[in-house]
Order: structure tokens, then C-alpha cells, then sequence
């Protein structure tokens, strides 16, 4: 595996050139850069439409992208240390990738559709353009990753932690993210529902759609204010104290005492 993943630029040139009539090497279309997107929310308003559109056609390129495509559907890659690897444009579908170490892993445009990662550690991971539809992905660490203009449909993550995970123009729509841990994610335009977002738990760094508020129904669980990622003494955060404080009697929970 990290043979695979360590492949020179020339060989990555020469792979993207496969079955392209006369042509020996071209530039991979998995590098192809993100497209320029929206900073702030209230960017978002004035172009989500042409941002929404640019990202359709990014993740449309990844996955028309002609060309040779490393095929590990179906593997067995478990516990792996698939750290750093190059990963761009893979074919990962129903792969099975339990508890594997794919912090920084170069995934853009890879196919995860039905892949099962529960608990995997998929920090700062890059994944703009994937396809995690029906991926599994339940108790996955996904704090920090890039996965703008993802498509998720009917993706698997309860329990997961997404603190700031990007997922700017990704596909949620029917996303079960059931006491996921939201935090500093922009999620104002990825197809999320209140029915969703209810069910998870987060504070006031989430931007959400319009009227959404933390605070206020059905996200009255959700302290308004942002919480603290920093450990204390104890290896403890004020996020985790009250994730933990919530999981344990959502009822009797109070989103705005001290824990």
C-alpha cells in the first residue's frame, strides 16, 4: 500500500493518460484545484447558486475523469496505516478500512461509496469531490477533514467527530449523523434538515441554514456559546464534558451550565 500510494508524478502523469488517444503522459484530474468558493456566510447568500454549480462541476470532472484508476474496491484494509498516502481518484467502493490511521490521506475525487471506516482516524484528511455515499463511517474521526463538494448521501456517521471538518457545498441529504460532534463547520449549505441537525450535538461556532439557531428549537440542547477544544489538566474539554454530560441524560442536560 504505500508503494501504491508513493507513486512518482510521472507515473500519476502516465496513469491519467490511459485509453486517452494519442497521448503518453497528461496532468492527473485529481489535482485539479478546488474551485474558488464563498469565505464567509454572508458570501454564501450572494453566490451560493454559481458556487453550488462550480462544485457540481468539479465533482462531476472527478468522477468522469478518463483515465487509469487505482481498483482496491472490496479490500481488506483494516487497521491499516494509510497515512499521507496519494489516494487521488482511487476506487475504494465497499472497501473494508475499519480503524485505519488516513490522517492527511490525498483522497479528492476518491470513490468511497459503501466503504465501511468505522472508527478510522481520518484527520485532515482531503477528500473534495469523493463520492461517501452509503459510506460507513459510524464513531470516525473526521476533525479538520476537507471534504467540500463531497457527495454523502445516506452516509453513516453517528457518533463521529467533525470539529472543523470542512464540508462547504458537500450532498448531507439523508446523512445520519445521529450524536456526531459539530463544531466551527460552516453547514449553512449542505442539505441538512432541523430532523438532521437535532439529533447531533454542537454549539455556537456551527453556522447553520437560516432559521436554525443553537439555543433555540429543536437545537435547545446546543449551547449558544462556542466551547472550548483546549484539554485541561485532566486531558478533559469543555466540548467533551458536555457531549458527555448531554449523552448521559438528555433530559436533565443543561447546554449553558459549566461541566
Amino acid at each position: 500500500m504505500e508503494l501504491i500510494g508513493r507513486r512518482s508524478d510521472r507515473q500519476r502523469r502516465i496513469e491519467a493518460a490511459w485509453h486517452v488517444d494519442g497521448v503518453e503522459a497528461r496532468d492527473s484530474p485529481f489535482d485539479e484545484p478546488l474551485p474558488d468558493l464563498p469565505r464567509t456566510p454572508e458570501d454564501w447568500v450572494e453566490r451560493s447558486e454559481a458556487a453550488r454549480y462550480a462544485l457540481k462541476q468539479y465533482r462531476g470532472n472527478m468522477i468522469k475523469a478518463p483515465g487509469y484508476r487505482l481498483d482496491l474496491r472490496n479490500t481488506d484494509l483494516q487497521g491499516l496505516d494509510l497515512s499521507g498516502l496519494n489516494l487521488r481518484g482511487c476506487l475504494l467502493a465497499g472497501a473494508q478500512i475499519q480503524g485505519a490511521n488516513l490522517v492527511v490521506a490525498q483522497m479528492q475525487g476518491a470513490d468511497l461509496g459503501v466503504a465501511h471506516m468505522q472508527g478510522a482516524v481520518l484527520m485532515n484528511a482531503h477528500m473534495q469531490g469523493a463520492n461517501l455515499g452509503d459510506a460507513h463511517m459510524q464513531g470516525a474521526d473526521l476533525a479538520g477533514a476537507q471534504m467540500q463538494g463531497a457527495y454523502l448521501w445516506d452516509a453513516q456517521m453517528q457518533g463521529a467527530e467533525l470539529w472543523k471538518a470542512e464540508m462547504q457545498g458537500a450532498l448531507l441529504g439523508r446523512a445520519n449523523i445521529t450524536l456526531a460532534r459539530l463544531a466551527s463547520n460552516d453547514l449553512s449549505d449542505v442539505g441538512l434538515t432541523a430532523d438532521q441537525f437535532k439529533t447531533a450535538f454542537g454549539d455556537g461556532s456551527v453556522i447553520l441554514p437560516h432559521p436554525l439557531k443553537a439555543g433555540e428549537p429543536p437545537l435547545e440542547h446546543w449551547p449558544t456559546r462556542e466551547l472550548a477544544f483546549f484539554p485541561d489538566k485532566n486531558g478533559q474539554t469543555e466540548y467533551g464534558r458536555h457531549y458527555a454530560a448531554w449523552r448521559a441524560d438528555p433530559d436533565a442536560y443543561d447546554p449553558e451550565a459549566d461541566y
